[in-house]
C-alpha cells in the first residue's frame, strides 16, 4: 500500500509556476502555526451553524449504526480488498509516509508538489488532534466492546470508538492531493479511504455514525487547508493586469483554477 500511494504521488510530479512570495519553506512553518489561529481568528455564526447542522445530520443516522454493523459483518469482514484498505488508515504508516514525501519534495523545485505533500501532512496532524480530542469528549463504546450503541460515557478514557480514527485519517491524507490535482485518477483514489471506513465497521471496530463523522473531520481539514494554501500562493482566483499605451488601453483578465 505504501508503495502504491508513492507510484501515485510521483505521477503527479512536474513542472509549477508560483507567485514569486512563495517559493521559500519559510511558508510551511508560518503555515503550521498561523492556520489554526487563522481558522479560530475567522470562525463565525454561518460556520457554527454548518457544523451543528453536520451534528444533527450525523445524529439522524444513529438509526443505522446496528443494521450496518451486522450487514457488514456479515457480508464483508472477509473482502481482501477491505484487508487492505483497512491498513491504509493507520496513522503509523500514513504520517511517516506523508513526511518522507514531504522531505523528497523539498530536494526540487515543484512547489506545488512540495505544498501538496506538506499540506497532506500538515492535515493529518490536526485530524489527529481532532479525532483524539472528540474521542475523549464522547468517549464511546466500540461494537466488540458490547455495550449499545447508545454508550456514551462522556469526558472518559475507558471508550475510544467516536470518530473513526483510520477514516479520518485515510481521507486527511488523500484529500490536499485531490484538491491541488483534481482529474479522474485523484477522485479515483477515494476508494481508498472508503474502503477504510467499510473495513472499520465490517470488522466490528467502529459504527457507522464514527466512520462518518471520521471521514467528515478528515475531509475537512484536507480541504480547508489545501484552499487556504492555494489561495495564499496565487494559485488561483483573478487578476487584473492594465496595459496602457498612447494608442489603448487594455484590462488583462487573468483567472487561475
Amino acid at each position: 500500500m505504501a508503495r502504491f500511494l508513492v507510484f501515485i504521488s510521483i505521477l503527479l510530479m512536474g513542472s509549477s509556476t508560483y507567485a514569486q512570495d512563495y517559493t521559500s519553506p519559510k511558508r510551511f512553518s508560518k503555515w503550521f502555526v498561523n492556520d489554526p489561529v487563522s481558522f479560530a481568528r475567522n470562525l463565525d455564526s454561518y460556520d457554527l451553524l454548518n457544523f451543528s447542522a453536520v451534528a444533527f445530520n450525523l445524529s439522524m443516522l444513529h438509526g443505522m449504526d446496528r443494521p450496518t454493523s451486522d450487514l457488514f459483518q456479515q457480508r464483508l469482514k472477509e473482502s481482501p480488498f477491505l484487508s487492505i484498505t483497512n491498513v491504509a488508515g493507520e496513522r503509523a504508516l500514513l504520517l511517516p509516509l506523508s513526511l518522507g514525501m514531504f522531505g523528497t519534495s523539498l530536494t526540487g523545485n515543484n512547489y506545488k508538489f512540495q505544498d501538496a505533500a506538506f499540506t497532506s501532512f500538515q492535515s493529518l496532524i490536526y485530524t489527529t488532534v481532532m479525532v483524539n480530542t472528540t474521542k475523549f469528549i464522547a468517549s464511546r463504546a466500540r461494537p466488540y466492546e458490547k455495550e449499545g450503541v447508545r454508550d456514551f460515557d462522556f469526558f472518559e478514557t475507558n471508550h475510544t470508538s467516536f470518530p473513526s480514527g483510520h477514516t479520518a485519517s485515510a481521507f486527511a491524507y488523500l484529500t490536499p492531493w485531490v484538491v491541488y490535482y483534481p482529474g479522474p485518477l485523484t477522485y479515483s483514489l477515494y476508494i481508498i479511504p472508503v474502503g477504510t471506513a467499510l473495513a472499520r465497521i465490517s470488522y466490528g471496530k467502529h459504527w457507522f455514525t464514527d466512520v462518518g463523522a471520521g471521514a467528515l473531520i478528515g475531509t475537512f481539514w484536507g480541504y480547508h487547508l489545501a484552499k487556504k494554501h492555494k489561495m495564499e500562493t496565487g494559485q488561483r482566483g483573478f487578476s487584473f493586469t492594465p496595459v496602457i499605451s498612447s494608442k489603448a488601453a487594455i484590462l488583462n483578465l487573468s483567472i487561475k483554477f
